[in-house]
């Protein structure tokens, strides 16, 4: 009776044991599956968030509306300064008093006008019209390189958040009346752009092959090695130019060149024969960008 009941207590106990070994072993085999079916089902959430994330891309980019067509002037100054000797018209005429400059900077402002630089007009399409339609576009050029460009234009232009492009015949840089290389480095820094301007400010159409290297592959090195960025904006002299010397800016880098024409940029004009607005102290802005 006894080996009976021992016998029957060994059955009971092994049978606890291996139901107990099942169930472990039963867990295991369905945790595993679930993670199966989960490891399975990641890839199929990851390209439900890739596609919902393009087409949200997609749509964005089918609401944005790019500028292709534009008109952006670009206005001309020389000096930014007080100046009354009516012996020298030319002088007068180049000249712009630092009131009305901030003025015609004010104007701007109010009217919505925003600084672009010339590089940007190689590409408008980079802007985006559903952003930017609020705001209009202008080019600021200074010639020459004058003192005043540092002591008036530019306080001014940091006063309205606006950028300029400052055109530089390197040949007169560090002289009387003219801006030096620490005035530009400090310029550049702030954001303000630099232009090739040749070395001594000739008529181009006068010079031999060697003359025209220099005066515009020399001239660019000199400046790019003191601000230390390439420059890809010219300026002709006195506006004097032709397609000989058009091909040389475009050989040696160069992306735009201004003229003296008289006219305002559009997505038709040509980018080494921009024309611009001449500024004096009797341009009316609402007149001529009407």
């Amino acid at each position: 009776m006894q080996k009976s009941r021992r016998e029957n207590r060994r059955i009971f106990t092994g049978g606890l044991l291996f139901l107990s070994t099942l169930v472990i072993l039963l867990t295991a085999i369905f945790a595993n599956q679930d993670q199966i079916k989960i490891a399975a089902n990641i890839p199929n959430c990851q390209g439900q968030i890739l596609s919902a994330e393009t087409e949200n891309k997609e749509s964005n980019n089918q609401e944005k509306k790019k500028i292709n067509e534009y008109q952006v002037p670009i206005l001309m100054y020389h000096y930014i300064r007080d100046y009354d000797n009516h012996d020298d018209r030319i002088g007068i005429n180049l000249s712009v008093s630092p009131e009305i400059f901030a003025k015609q900077l004010e104007w701007l402002r109010d009217n919505n006008y925003q600084t672009i630089n010339l590089d940007d007009i190689i590409d408008m399409r980079s802007f985006d019209s559903t952003q930017d339609q609020n705001h209009k576009f202008v080019i600021l050029t200074f010639d020459d390189g004058y003192i005043d460009a540092f002591a008036n234009a530019f306080p001014t232009l940091k006063k309205y958040r606006f950028s300029g492009t400052f055109y530089i015949t390197s040949d007169f840089i560090g002289h009387e009346n003219y801006l030096s290389w620490g005035m530009i480095k400090r310029m550049n820094k702030s954001g303000m752009k630099f232009g090739g301007h040749t070395m001594t400010h000739p008529d181009l159409t006068n010079l031999d092959d060697e003359q025209l290297s220099r005066e515009i592959v020399d001239n660019k090195m000199i400046i790019e090695n003191q601000i230390e960025k390439p420059i890809t904006d010219f300026c002709y002299p006195s506006g004097q130019y032709n397609d000989r010397i058009m091909n040389k800016l475009k050989e040696v880098g160069y992306k735009t060149a201004t003229t003296t024409h008289h006219g305002i940029t559009n997505q038709n004009s040509d980018k080494f024969q921009l024309p611009r607005i001449r500024m004096t102290n009797n341009t009316k802005l609402e007149q001529v960008l009407k």
